[in-house]
């Protein structure tokens, strides 16, 4: 099996078809060596790769190399392009990462790891591949499975949904490889106080969610600011640099009116942009 490794991250790197539904496909590997710069990958038969379906653009995306390594950057393709299950318009790319184009999925190797290739299907996972928290297609499904077996009012179900506060400034100031450094210690930190029962999931980018089965709206926030505490009094280091961080929140509570999960995320996700407007680190329920 392929795992991820500390490969430096500029490469060079392979790309390995793990699912396509052509099972012929499986296996093929595509250089992204020093040599190259960009290669395109879409149905058009002038691409550096070519996919041959329907699910992907013409053009639907191109793996580029900057100085800080190989991106994958999406060409607004119709059905996007995904890294570790989430949807990127660019993502910094490393060993042991998936990038779904349509319906065929790469996996990232570098020279020491992918050789010989082992891993030759793709089996969902409903663990974020950098913080090792949920992804956002298990929240949902956990919540859509909470919401159909629950007879409400009791037992009371609540969301909280966080973000962090300027996290682009972050990136910019000290770079992604510090940003994602970030993502994992503000993870690990949070599910220190996830209790057996709770989802805690990565909901994209820098946004997360917690849900909390048998935890009313007053209950949600006092450990969601719990959480918002804990996150503003710790600090990161990176490479020698210290880097300090918040973080925002909203929580909501479902009601007889919350039937799928989208019920439950919206008016948590509205109570955080509320927190964005009232000046950020702070809880809002």
């Amino acid at each position: 099996m392929i795992i991820d490794c500390s490969q430096d991250p500029k490469g060079p790197f392979a790309l390995v078809i793990i699912y396509a539904r052509d099972r012929k496909l499986l296996g093929h590997q595509y250089e992204l060596g020093p040599g190259a710069t960009v290669v395109t990958v879409g149905r058009r038969a002038g691409n550096t790769i070519t996919i041959d379906s329907d699910s992907a653009s013409r053009c639907h995306a191109r793996f580029e190399k900057r100085a800080e390594g190989w991106w994958v950057v999406d060409n607004d393709s119709t059905n996007g392009t995904f890294v570790n299950d989430e949807q990127v318009p660019e993502a910094l790319l490393r060993c042991g990462d998936r990038v779904r184009l349509g319906n065929t999925i790469f996996r990232v190797c570098c020279a020491e790891c992918g050789r010989p290739i082992e891993e030759t299907r793709y089996t969902t996972s409903p663990i974020d591949g950098l913080t090792k928290a949920y992804n956002r297609r298990h929240l949902i499904e956990q919540l859509d499975a909470a919401l159909r077996r629950a007879e409400r009012p009791e037992p009371p179900l609540s969301l909280v949904m966080f973000d962090l506060d300027h996290f682009k400034r972050i990136n910019d100031s000290f770079g992604h490889l510090a940003g994602d450094q970030v993502l994992r210690e503000v993870v690990s930190l949070m599910q220190q106080h996830v209790r057996p029962g709770d989802v805690f999931a990565r909901y994209g980018g820098e946004e997360f969610a917690w849900m909390l089965p048998g935890t009313d709206l007053q209950g949600a926030a006092a450990l969601a600011e719990t959480i918002r505490a804990a996150v503003a009094a710790h600090v990161v280091t990176f490479e020698g640099q210290t880097i300090s961080l918040t973080i925002s929140a909203g929580v909501a509570q479902a009601d007889e009116t919350t039937c799928v999960a989208i019920d439950l995320i919206k008016p948590a996700d509205e109570q955080l942009y509320q927190a964005k407007r009232d000046g950020r680190n702070r809880v809002r329920s």
